[in-house]
């Protein structure tokens, strides 16, 4: 033990002199960086930065907080809930064009869309021969479903100034659904149980096939001559919901990084886990 805390005694001033060494090369760098940092953000983001530093190192004894202003500060985009309160909002205004309970009825109309996407997984993932249970399950969901597809076509009228349909037949081509189906290892061709024909979505009038009355929908025609306001909401809203699907992903990422970098099994049964790094 005592040769063992001798050699660390020993080496460990050649240790320290490689990692000054590494601290010079690397303060060089940073120094290139900070000034083509400085030269991109300006003078004066540069002297308010100078400013707040100085603040936190005379004030971090008396509140460690104001040491927060050298974290990385990463602006989120907005979500779906922030531009929908901007447009409700904007709906409370005395001088706005914009029809009160519109951003709440296209809100809906978008959860509706991903609630259909939803039930079509649910059916493709059942098959052509679902359960009992499966089908109660499904057929529930589908009722629930079409009854808010009912409410929202009703409330429609109120927004769209149109009579026509959605220039839209299906969400999903049905080829598209039969080349998928047919994955699970059935037959397209094969003859079906009759009782079963209600999963096939050949029909466009189930519910997770109709098309959502949503200003889109309506055209590019239409979104450019009397529903620019009506558009314009679901754009920021769709936008919205494209943040909330990125945020998503980025901590699935980061909770699979992290499983990945903390644990992993070895060879050997009795070794237990390990940290990987």
């Amino acid at each position: 033990m005592g040769d063992s805390n001798w050699k660390k005694l020993i080496g460990m001033v050649l240790s320290v002199f490689r990692k000054w060494e590494n601290a010079a090369e690397q303060a060089v760098e940073s120094e290139e960086d900070f000034v083509s940092l400085c030269a991109s953000v300006g003078q004066q983001k540069c002297d308010l930065w100078t400013a707040e530093e100085a603040d936190a190192q005379e004030r971090r004894d008396q509140d460690p907080t104001t040491m927060d202003i050298f974290d990385v500060k990463e602006e989120e985009a907005p979500r779906k809930t922030v531009m929908a309160n901007i447009w409700i909002y904007r709906e409370l205004q005395p001088n706005t064009s914009t029809v009160k309970g519109s951003t709440a009825w296209i809100t809906s109309g978008i959860q509706i869309t991903e609630q259909q996407v939803e039930l079509r997984k649910e059916v493709w993932k059942a098959g052509h021969f679902p359960t009992p249970d499966e089908t109660k399950r499904l057929l529930d969901k589908r009722l629930g479903l079409q009854k808010q597809i009912d409410d929202f076509r009703a409330k429609s009228r109120a927004f769209v100034p149109i009579t026509n349909e959605p220039d839209v037949n299906h969400l999903v081509p049905l080829d598209d659904w039969e080349d998928m189906v047919a994955g699970d290892g059935d037959d397209p061709e094969e003859d079906h149980d009759p009782d079963t024909a209600i999963f096939e979505l050949s029909d466009g009038r189930l519910a997770e096939c109709l098309a959502i009355p949503l200003p889109s929908s309506f055209g590019k025609v239409s979104c450019q001559t009397h529903l620019q306001g009506l558009a314009a909401i679901e754009l920021d809203l769709h936008i919205g919901q494209a943040n909330d699907a990125l945020c998503f992903l980025q901590i699935a990422i980061g909770q699979i990084l992290f499983n990945f970098c903390t644990k992993f099994r070895t060879g050997s049964r009795n070794s237990g886990y390990k940290n990987r790094l």
